[in-house]
């Protein structure tokens, strides 16, 4: 599989010690934030972007925007939230630190899958899939190419 990191189009990543991207994979539909939100009408995408951005910003809250958490199993996964109507949208991903050497205060987010949900707790399935590509080997070296740590 042919994994790629991209970054979101209209977010300002200059002087943040955060950032958002996007995980790609043609070959996997599971891998499917970027294409949900390419999906969204404008107003909606410029509602998550100001989220993501706030997030970028060293923001660690509110909890009903964005969170990580906190148990052993799932303390790299993070998750940014969004609601239309009744239905909850949640956008997966997992944290890492890109450049250890060279920006080791640099971390980014990489968001990898679109759920929606009606409930409260999160379906592990989704978390489950953000850790199991956190430690994939090609999604590691994805992140590397676009993220040099010289």
């Amino acid at each position: 599989m042919a994994f790629s990191v991209h970054a979101i189009a209209g977010l300002k990543y200059d002087h943040y010690h955060r950032g958002v991207v996007f995980l790609r994979c043609d070959n996997n539909p599971q891998v499917n934030a970027e294409a949900v939100f390419n999906a969204l009408k404008q107003n909606d995408q410029n509602r998550m972007r100001d989220k993501l951005e706030w997030w970028m910003r060293g923001n660690d809250s509110p909890s009903q925007w964005f969170h990580g958490f906190d148990d052993d199993d799932r303390k790299y996964c993070f998750v940014f939230k969004r609601k239309k109507g009744h239905t909850n949208h949640r956008y997966y991903g997992f944290l890492i630190h890109p450049q250890p050497n060279t920006d080791k205060g640099y971390r980014l987010c990489v968001l990898t899958n679109h759920a929606q949900k009606n409930v409260e707790a999160t379906d592990p399935s989704e978390t489950n899939f953000a850790n199991t590509l956190r430690v994939h080997v090609d999604v590691i070296a994805a992140v590397k190419r676009s993220f040099p740590d010289n």
